[in-house]
């Protein structure tokens, strides 16, 4: 019966609750089926099951971002049902899209599966919903349409069972890879060899320089051998003349040396003559002190004598001082009686008398 469906061709397609379909079940052709109707009929609808059964999500289709969005609205869950040849064998695969826990379950001949195994049996059905060579919705058109025509090969052939022209690319990349590298390492050693070039060039330079700089070197040795020699003689003129010098500056201060010799006889010979001149003089100076000393002398005694006088004056009139203070004395004692008199009189008796 399905003879002539190749392998992994869909046989039919089961929709419940899915978007506008309320239950709808397709049937295919073996070679090309097109899927025709008004807006609003339902085609986009069938594209997205397909899309979603075989492992595509809300990113592949291109319009919304939440799956439960997907479900009917007066329904909580959604069915896609696809029957798929596979090596000879009947398939079915099942997706249930839930809207109130926003997951899904995948199902394998109504064998529930994990998602990584339920898309690793698609994928090897040879069925790539992110190739847009493969499926191409509506959503993604401006997408497809700027594709290079390099990545448009690349979709088309990951589109097409035998992989062996997309290995053959991959190696030719490889190749092309290999071979701007190998350029890169050609640009690389020239540049290399380049800088070669110049360091040995410029080695040779300082080669150069180095033997001029070892004559130099040498020259420079033999001008220093030659200006000791020079400096010897030369050193060996100055110490004969600086001897024969000395030899005459030896004579010059033997000559004042003895010339000094005299100067110091006489300096002590005047100094001889000034001391006795200083004794004189020092003997006249006594003299004139011990007059002035007799004068002091003199006069000292005199002022004794005076200051003794002084003293006996002192004397008498410390003398007359007592004498006066006594008749003072008695003179207050005599105001004090008259006055008590005084006091003693009765002032009638004198107003009678006057």
């Amino acid at each position: 019966m399905y003879e002539s469906y190749k392998d992994g061709s869909i046989l039919s397609l089961k929709l419940e609750n899915f978007q506008t379909y309320k239950h709808i079940e397709l049937f295919f052709h073996p070679s090309l089926n097109f899927i025709a109707g008004p807006n609003g009929s339902g085609k986009s609808s069938i594209a997205n099951a397909i899309a979603l059964i075989f492992c595509g999500n809300t990113s592949s289709i291109g319009k919304t971002k939440n799956i439960s969005e997907y479900v009917n609205f007066n329904s909580m869950e959604a069915k896609i049902e696809v029957q798929i040849k596979r090596k000879d064998k009947i398939y079915f695969l099942k997706r249930v899209l839930k809207r109130d826990t926003k997951k899904t379950n995948f199902y394998i001949n109504n064998v529930l599966k994990k998602e990584n195994e339920y898309c690793e049996f698609v994928s090897g059905l040879g069925i790539d919903i992110d190739n847009l060579c493969m499926f191409l919705p509506q959503e993604k058109v401006s997408e497809f349409s700027s594709l290079s025509s390099e990545e448009l090969l690349i979709h088309a052939l990951n589109s097409q069972p035998d992989k062996s022209i997309l290995a053959t690319i991959d190696k030719l990349n490889s190749f092309k890879s290999e071979k701007v590298k190998l350029n890169s390492d050609i640009l690389q050693v020239k540049k290399t060899k380049e800088g070669i070039t110049e360091i040995v060039a410029n080695l040779c330079k300082d080669a150069e320089k180095l033997k001029e700089k070892n004559i130099l070197e040498e020259k420079i040795k033999n001008i220093r051998i030659k200006k000791k020699w020079l400096n010897y003689e030369l050193i060996s003129e100055e110490y004969k003349n600086i001897k024969s010098k000395i030899t005459e500056y030896k004579k010059t201060i033997e000559e004042k040396e003895k010339e000094v010799n005299k100067i110091e006889e006489k300096i002590k010979e005047f100094n001889e003559l000034k001391e006795s001149k200083k004794l004189n003089e020092e003997k006249i100076q006594i003299k004139n002190m011990n007059n002035e000393i007799y004068q002091s002398l003199t006069l000292i005694k005199n002022q004794i004598k005076k200051t003794e006088l002084l003293e006996i004056d002192k004397k008498g009139l410390e003398n007359k001082k007592d004498n006066r203070k006594s008749e003072l004395e008695n003179l207050k004692n005599k105001i004090i009686e008259t006055e008590k008199k005084i006091s003693s009189i009765k002032i009638e008796e004198i107003r009678k008398n006057i």
